[in-house]
């Protein structure tokens, strides 16, 4: 399932991306990458960012849903 999907204040564990390599570049610069553990914090309304945060690291970015729709997860 992609992040897109997922709901908010639950733990999710990165498996992959659904991207090129300069969108998975621009992840890991972020500090997202395989095996991370994050939740979702917050949903902006009307199809605006989702804030979510690295629980390994403690880092909130604000994410797209072009993004997120590209982020595979599974619950931890």
């Amino acid at each position: 399932m992609t992040l897109i999907n997922a709901k908010p204040n639950k733990t999710y564990i990165i498996i992959g991306f659904n991207g090129g390599p300069n969108l998975i570049q621009r992840l890991y610069s972020m500090g997202l990458y395989p095996g991370a553990r994050i939740q979702i914090v917050s949903v902006a309304p009307l199809r605006g960012p989702l804030m979510v945060k690295n629980i390994d690291n403690g880092i909130q970015i604000a994410l797209g849903r072009g993004i997120v729709s590209k982020i595979i997860v599974t619950e931890a």
